[in-house]
């Protein structure tokens, strides 16, 4: 009965002290964790707008992650964590996607409307290739017309795009309308090209020209 008791003595002793380990290192582990410092830079989580919808700004999404974008920005073959965050807060949810999960312009029924300028980057490239940065010209309506100016809009109400250009007091010549931006654009260069070659051919006969460029203006020897 008393090596019983012995061995009952033990197990109570051993329990006890496991016990009283366990304490400590809860105890020590408190104690690192309450040493933990707050972040040096603390990134606000909202940001209220009161509902009103809010036109030429920029929407700032700031990821804290050890993984680089890959750019992969695909709700199905993303790669990093990373890309997913930003697809959640600004694709997924945001804006509006068609049934191949692409993003859909100008939707008046998703929460974040958003119009992408590829036409008007277009446009600028192949202006930009032709040297005529000088030129007088208007792409979509992106201030109010001018004098001898070559202009592009686009026209929601009967879906064409229309080209024309003004002359003296910004009066509008023809205006050429078309179905596809390609159509349009091919009359927008040709009208610009036209702009040249008039503007040279008056200068060359001592006429003068529309309005002063680099293209055709005589430089003095």
């Amino acid at each position: 009965m008393k090596k019983n008791n012995k061995k009952i003595t033990k197990v109570v002793s051993s329990s006890l002290a496991l016990t009283l380990l366990l304490a400590g290192c809860a105890t020590n582990q408190s104690k690192k964790t309450g040493d933990i410092t707050k972040p040096s830079v603390e990134f606000k989580t909202l940001v209220q707008n009161d509902g009103n919808s809010v036109s030429d700004s920029h929407l700032k999404v700031g990821i804290l992650s050890a993984d680089p974008l890959t750019g992969m920005f695909n709700p199905i073959f993303f790669l990093q964590a990373t890309d997913y965050y930003i697809m959640r807060d600004t694709m997924l949810y945001t804006f509006a996607l068609d049934k191949d999960y692409r993003l859909k312009q100008d939707d008046d029924n998703a929460p974040a409307k958003f119009h992408l300028d590829k036409e008007k980057k277009e446009l600028m490239e192949e202006i930009k290739l032709l040297g005529y940065e000088s030129l007088r010209f208007s792409i979509f309506n992106d201030h109010r017309p001018g004098e001898w100016e070559t202009r592009i809009e686009y026209n929601p109400e009967l879906e064409l795009y229309e080209v024309y250009s003004t002359m003296d007091r910004a009066s509008a010549g023809s205006i050429f309308k078309f179905k596809t931006f390609e159509e349009a654009k091919e009359k927008f260069i040709h009208n610009l090209k036209l702009t040249v070659f008039i503007n040279k051919t008056s200068v060359e006969n001592g006429e003068v020209p529309e309005y002063s460029s680099p293209l055709w203006d005589k430089i003095d020897d």
